[in-house]
């Protein structure tokens, strides 16, 4: 059972992707996970796995709203290597604002 301070989800595609040069198969799975701290503070984490790279990405989300219209979010994107072991090979971290003002 899911209330609004957690939400969970999974999916996954396989495709199949067919050229003059040849064929390959794909899979992309990923799963999401959002967090509601309180009605203004969230988390949002979503995994995506994808079998072509041999890597998963992570993308995690904080929102703070301070009040209605006036929202901060810190970015943090991560991209891991599976190939060899657990190998980190991309981050990186933004922090993003939206105002809005009234005349």
């Amino acid at each position: 059972k899911t209330t609004d301070a957690l939400l969970l989800g999974c999916w996954s595609r396989r495709s199949r992707f067919r050229f003059e040069q040849g064929a390959f198969d794909t899979t992309l799975a990923g799963a999401d996970l959002t967090l509601g701290f309180n009605p203004r503070l969230s988390y949002l984490l979503d995994a995506q796995y994808d079998s072509y790279s041999d890597s998963v990405g992570f993308n995690h989300r904080f929102r703070w709203i301070r009040k209605p219209g006036d929202e901060v979010f810190l970015v943090v994107n991560q991209e891991t290597e599976i190939q060899n072991g657990w190998s980190p090979s991309a981050a990186e971290a933004k922090v993003k604002a939206g105002w809005t003002y009234r005349f």
